[in-house]
């Protein structure tokens, strides 16, 4: 049996792996057009996805967790989710593109709110005009001392 964690620390699945023929078989059963084979989301991660034989393939479902975390091994669950889908190509080619086109905005969102909040970190100190107060040492300190003694500063 395997056991599956998240990103986030919490357990999410605990069952055991189907074999890729096996999987493959059933999805032929559906339709003979299915076939799954595992490739690059657009998180940069291998995720297994079930395709439509088409020129080009057509991707209709992300083997992912309910937090959209990819499921690394195959199960019998991605047949009930196929068998699941409506079954017209039209309405099932606009919930892909939706959930797809809903899925980039939300990654753009995300990036554009951490490179705002690194930008608001950096910015003041790149273009603070006064100096940076950096911690001195004893040394340091006395010799300013010094030279203010002396008139220098």
């Amino acid at each position: 049996m395997n056991v599956y964690e998240s990103l986030r620390g919490g357990l999410y699945v605990v069952e055991r792996p189907s074999d890729k023929n096996w999987i493959q078989k059933r999805l032929r059963e559906l339709d003979p057009r299915l076939f799954v084979q595992q490739e690059i989301g657009l998180d940069n991660r291998p995720v297994w996805v079930v395709l439509v034989d088409g020129e080009p393939p057509i991707p209709i479902l992300d083997w992912r967790d309910d937090n959209g975390e990819p499921i690394p091994h195959l199960t019998e669950n991605i047949i009930y989710r196929v068998a699941a889908m409506p079954r017209e190509s039209g309405k099932l080619m606009q919930s892909v593109l939706e959930k797809n086109r809903n899925f980039r905005e939300r990654r753009d969102r995300e990036t554009q709110y951490m490179m705002q909040e690194a930008l608001r970190e950096v910015i003041p100190s790149a273009f603070n005009k006064r100096r940076i107060l950096a911690p001195r040492g004893q040394k340091l300190y006395q010799q300013r001392n010094r030279r203010r003694a002396r008139g220098e500063l």
